[in-house]
Parts: C-alpha cells; sequence; structure tokens
C-alpha cells in the first residue's frame, strides 16, 4: 500500500534493526570474544514512508528495501512533528559530515547516525544496546584483538548499501513512500520504544505486493530460471533507475520480453507491478514515470534476494530489449556470475 504523504505533516518514526552477522554473532560470540552478542546491528531510521541510514555516505530506500536485507527487529520510537521536507534540509545540512571516509566503528558508525536522526525528530536517541554494542564488544580481551577485522566487515557491509545512484547524498522525493499501514503502524504513531510484534514486522511482506511478486518468482521457478529473470528484470529496472532520463530504457519490446520471461510464474506480474503496462498497439511495456522513484528500492530487493554474497555481472544490455536496438538472439545475451567473499 503506497501514499502522498502531505508534506506538512508529521509521521510515525520506527527504528529499523539489521543484524550484520545474519545470526552468527549469537551463535559464534561467547566462544569468539567472551561475551554473548546478539548481533551486529545495522540501523535505519523509517519515516515519512522511506528508510534513511548511513552507508558509504547519507543514502535512502523504501523500508526494508535496500542490501542490508530482513529486519530482525522494529521498534516504534514515537511520532514526530517534523516534515519529510524539514528532514531533508537537516540531512543536506549534516551531510558533509557523515561521508564513506568519515566512518569510525566506535563514535561516527551507522547507529551513531540513527541516533543523530532520532534526536533530531524527536529529541530523543535510539536504544543504548544497540549504540553501545561496540564498545561491549571491545572491552573484552578477545575484542580488542580483533578490533580491525571487526571494524573493516562493519564498514565493507554498509558500505555496499549504497543504493543504485551512488553517492554521498541519495534523497527520495517528497511523499510517495510506504504507508503507515503497510508498515505495520496504526493511529498516530506508536508506543514509546516498544518493539513492534512480530505479525507486523512481517507487514511488508503481506502487504507489499512487490515484494510478494519477488518471492513468488524466486520460490515458484526452477531456481536457474528464477535467477535469471530476476537478474534480468534487476538490469532493466536498474538502466532505468541510474538513466532516467533515457526514454530507450522505458519502452520495452513485447514479443522480446515474452521470450525471454515466458513460462516463469509471477513475472510479468512483477514486471507490471513496477510500473510497466503495455501500449495500446500491445508492441511494447511502456514505464509509468511516477514510478521511477520507487525502482531504486525495487533494484535493492531483487539484489538482496538474489543474494549478498553472489556478484552477479551481468551482460544483458537493457538496450537490447528496447525499441531502439536489435532484438537479442534466440539464446538471449550471455550472462555471468562471479561468486565472491561475501564482505
Amino acid at each position: 500500500t503506497m501514499e502522498t504523504k502531505k508534506s506538512g505533516s508529521g509521521s510515525a518514526v520506527i527504528l529499523y534493526v539489521y543484524d550484520l552477522s545474519r545470526g552468527m554473532a549469537r551463535a559464534m560470540s561467547k566462544q569468539l570474544v567472551g561475551t554473548q552478542v546478539d548481533g551486529i546491528w545495522h540501523t535505519g531510521v523509517v519515516a515519512h514512508g522511506y528508510e534513511y541510514f548511513y552507508g558509504g555516505g547519507i543514502q535512502s530506500s523504501l523500508p526494508e528495501c535496500n542490501q542490508a536485507g530482513q529486519t530482525v527487529q522494529k521498534i516504534a520510537l514515537g511520532a514526530t512533528t517534523k516534515t519529510q521536507e524539514e528532514l531533508h534540509t537537516f540531512l543536506r545540512s549534516i551531510a558533509s559530515d557523515w561521508t564513506a571516509d568519515k566512518y569510525h566503528l566506535l563514535q561516527h558508525n551507522c547507529n551513531n547516525f540513527s541516533d543523530t536522526v532520532c534526536n533530531f525528530l524527536l529529541g530523543k536517541p535510539i536504544p543504548s544496546f544497540i549504540t553501545g554494542l561496540p564498545s561491549q564488544v571491545l572491552s573484552t580481551p578477545m575484542g580488542s584483538m580483533i578490533a580491525g577485522y571487526y571494524e573493516n566487515m562493519a564498514k565493507q557491509q554498509t558500505d555496499s548499501f549504497v543504493p543504485t545512484g551512488s553517492g554521498d547524498l541519495n534523497l527520495p522525493p517528497i511523499g510517495g513512500g510506504a504507508s503507515m499501514e503497510a508498515l505495520g503502524v496504526t493511529g498516530a504513531g506508536a508506543s514509546s520504544s516498544s518493539s513492534l510484534t512480530p505479525s507486523s514486522a512481517e507487514g511488508l511482506g503481506t502487504k507489499d505486493l512487490t515484494g510478494k511478486l519477488i518471492r513468488k518468482v524466486w520460490n515458484e521457478n526452477d531456481s536457474k530460471i528464477a535467477r535469471k529473470a530476476l537478474q534480468l528484470l534487476s538490469k532493466l529496472l536498474g538502466n532505468i533507475a541510474k538513466q532516467p532520463k533515457e526514454a530507450k530504457f522505458q519502452k520495452l519490446k513485447v514479443g522480446v520480453l515474452e521470450k525471454r520471461l515466458n513460462g516463469v510464474t509471477g513475472g510479468f506480474a512483477l514486471l507490471e507491478r513496477v510500473g510497466f503496462a503495455k501500449n495500446t498497439e500491445k508492441t511494447h511495456y511502456i514505464m509509468d514515470p511516477k514510478k521511477l522513484p520507487t525502482l531504486p528500492g525495487v533494484v535493492a530487493k531483487i539484489q538482496s534476494k538474489l543474494g549478498s554474497s553472489t556478484s552477479v555481472t551481468n551482460k544483458i544490455d537493457g538496450a537490447a530489449i528496447s525499441s531502439n536496438s536489435p532484438s537479442i538472439s534466440k539464446n538471449g545475451a550471455k550472462s555471468t556470475a562471479t561468486t565472491t567473499t561475501p564482505r
């Protein structure tokens, strides 16, 4: 469910918490550092329907639609009276302090950024169990020995979260973000520092049709077919997101797409969901320009489903399916996948 926020309205503020270790910290921390660590936390602040976070600079996406993966907790912190315009003005004013080179494990990390944003929006910090984690780990004898590794891992992980259109400051459009209903929030806001229920934490999974369709393609097709289909869609949508003024990427040949997605369960439904519709002549799929701001988040979500441990070098050229270029060959364009060590 999507809705446009009025520029003069406030918003609920939710802290999205991710575990960069994907559960390994909880399972192995006691043995490795001598103390129980439940996760290597990364956070983003959701307000006005978008998630704002620090990773290679100040970044944004639709909630939970970035390469941090799935949240392990969503903490409703309250409601802000600040407008989205005021938030963006604030973020621009601090952007030079939150560039990629300013990262510091203890004093200037993604959670410190979330803390800064929440102090601006609500006048209060985020929970201390998150901001205090690095000090907790490094205060142990073994923790001090692995400090360099810990800092490098955390920095590389968050730097990799830069969405399509990379840079030190990537802000979303005013309005058009995910609705509070879709985020599992009712009323003006949620009670201070309360965790959303597990069912609410899965709100985007049940209400966000785009996410459901990505999972449908992934789960209901042969693994190779699903991967090729999502790689194709990621490339096509990524081309548009990177070059939104290039009309050739927004006009796709029906015949060629039908060859590539024929038999892929959920493939065309996903294509139409993200903004493509056939023209009256039924010869091309045309992109709805109103959906352009959502594409970086969609691409990040597809890439997350493809897997953060696989770097895909996809040689499918989106222009090959556009109206200005020849059709691709019967066997399709070549693509290669290079497996890399997760950062």
